[in-house]
């Protein structure tokens, strides 16, 4: 467990995928509520979590869509999001 910023993370994490991203045209933007966050947790489970939404999010989205990473800070609660332009799940996957 470590203090880090929440956005740097995300930073980190678009930075990571573009190549990924780039290949299917797709634009990943981060929005941020705040300009620092700083979280006391596992920066490194995080990160793995963050790193399997944004992956899956970029798999089965269609070329030329959006991806949103949403940094939000409100009343002291962090809530952070991964919204995609992806066709989500069947009725018999759910």
């Amino acid at each position: 467990i470590s203090a880090f910023d929440a956005n740097s993370v995300c930073k980190e994490l678009i930075k990571n995928f573009q190549e990924d991203a780039a290949r299917k045209h797709i634009t990943i933007s981060l929005n941020n509520s705040s300009a620092e966050i700083i979280l006391n947790t596992d920066k490194d489970i995080l990160y793995e979590i963050l790193q399997n939404l944004l992956s899956n999010a970029i798999k089965f989205s269609e070329e030329h869509k959006q991806i949103t990473v949403n940094v939000i800070d409100k009343n002291n609660l962090l809530k952070l999001e991964i919204i995609d332009e992806g066709p989500g799940f069947s009725d018999e996957d759910k």
